[in-house]
């Protein structure tokens, strides 16, 4: 068998193996409001629930990181004149004391490192048996302020958010609504859905799908689309080309001052102009 043959069997597999991670519930789908990543709570546990708050001035904070696996975190931009953030935690268990012993370790983990707020979700703890654990944060960040998400197995909602984002998610589910932010970053095997969207977007996908609706802006979009074994979908009407395995679509919408750059791979990309 040549070379030729062999990677063509090679990418095969991995196509494979992606949609059934997909299918059997490795990555995370969203259903209704937000995003569920182990089953349903058994009604048999007893739940134990927390919540903690934290605040700080904006000023002097340039950029809000988070860190998160297996969380759900809402961010949103606004008015205020401080950084807050509300950690909800439940934890579910056979008996109430040991979902009230589980939820003992689950503590709102942020600090301010210089000019950054750093808000860290790590693992969670080691859950055996009926237990389970869910984490929510809602953060609430002044314009101006930029946001830098690293993200794994978890869900984020970003809306009104206008300072620059940095973005790297993987197996989560990422949307964002009326963002009027530069995004740079990358995701994998994730679901990114961008609505009203009027920014610069430089992104890497593989394996994954993004979800595009740019804002009708005067200013428009220089538009550029490399997908590799993927899909280019929408409303947005973009040149054409056909480089062996990779679809390769431009376009330049008004005046074409915002860049949408997206490189992806065994990805969907779906573009369109509200």
């Amino acid at each position: 068998m040549n070379s030729k043959r062999i990677t063509v069997l090679v990418l095969l597999i991995l196509t494979g193996i992606a949609f059934l991670e997909g299918w059997l519930g490795i990555i995370p789908r969203t259903g209704g409001k937000g995003i569920h990543f182990s089953p349903a709570w058994d009604p048999d546990l007893a739940q134990s629930k927390s919540t903690e708050r934290w605040s700080v001035p904006a000023e002097g904070v340039a950029e809000l990181a988070v860190e998160a696996d297996s969380a759900e975190i809402t961010i949103t931009g606004g008015a205020s004149e401080n950084v807050e953030i509300v950690a909800e935690f439940t934890a579910a268990g056979a008996t109430l004391a040991e979902a009230e012993e589980l939820l003992s370790k689950l503590k709102l983990d942020v600090a301010v490192e210089g000019q950054k707020v750093k808000l860290v979700a790590g693992p969670v703890p080691n859950v055996q048996g009926r237990t389970k654990v869910e984490r929510r944060y809602t953060v609430a960040v002044p314009e101006g302020i930029a946001v830098e998400l690293n993200i794994t197995h978890s869900s984020a909602e970003l809306a009104n958010v206008v300072g620059g984002v940095s973005l790297d998610a993987a197996y989560s589910a990422v949307q964002g609504k009326e963002l009027s932010s530069d995004i740079q970053g990358s995701v994998s095997f994730t679901s990114l859905n961008l609505t009203e969207f009027r920014g610069s977007l430089e992104l890497e996908a593989s394996y994954s799908t993004v979800g595009l609706d740019l804002v009708d802006d005067p200013a428009g979009y220089d538009v550029y689309v490399e997908a590799a074994f993927g899909a280019v979908e929408g409303g947005l009407a973009l040149e054409r080309q056909q480089e062996r395995n990779t679809l390769i679509a431009r376009g330049v919408v008004h005046r074409g001052e915002l860049p949408i750059q997206i490189l992806s791979r065994f990805s969907t990309v779906k573009l369109n102009l509200k």
